[in-house]
């Protein structure tokens, strides 16, 4: 049923079967020829980035299972690598989970301790993986005071014709609870 779209966020799932409060399988079907980034990836790019760019950066701490790494970088700079927009916690975990160990880094990184003599931030998503569109617009409103439109977003809707897609669906960004970085 999902094979047609192509589209690797779109899936089948089945109900909790074992009552765990998780689906229990998912179906779903990227595009042909693509390469989705996996944890092997993710070590050998954040390898790479610590020797060559961050060789001179202090501070260098891991959060969130590896996935947000962040260091103070010369010239008063902070760098912020975020990897993807889930697997913080590793495993089968709930959003709830993995909201809170979001938190947790971001409350850290973004807290006065680290930000009252930063001059700026630059936040690194190259291989980023993806994930969430809530926990991606929950990064983006810890680094914001002013609520704003982040994007639209359309689907595709019909496997036959993809130049048919749903009404634009205008999500935005809040500023979050908890230490913020803004402008």
């Amino acid at each position: 049923m999902v094979e047609p779209l192509h589209d690797a966020h779109v899936a089948v799932r089945d109900l909790d079967g074992d009552g765990d409060g998780e689906p229990d399988r998912s179906f779903a079907q990227v595009r042909p020829g693509t390469v989705q980034p996996d944890g092997n990836l993710d070590a050998r790019v954040k390898k790479f980035v610590v020797e060559r760019d961050l060789k001179d950066a202090r501070n260098l701490r891991d959060f969130a299972a590896g996935r947000i790494t962040y260091a103070d970088l010369p010239g008063g700079q902070g760098y912020l690598r975020i990897s993807g927009s889930g697997g913080y916690v590793g495993g089968k975990a709930s959003y709830a989970a993995e909201l809170a160990e979001l938190d947790r880094a971001l409350d850290t990184v973004l807290g006065q301790e680290c930000t009252r003599h930063l001059k700026g931030l630059v936040i690194d998503l190259r291989i980023n993986g993806g994930g969430s569109d809530a926990m991606g617009l929950h990064i983006a409103g810890r680094l914001t005071d002013t609520p704003y439109l982040a994007y639209s977003k359309r689907a595709r809707n019909d496997p036959a014709d993809p130049t048919r897609h749903t009404r634009p669906q205008p999500l935005y960004v809040t500023p979050a609870q908890g230490p913020r970085r803004s402008p």
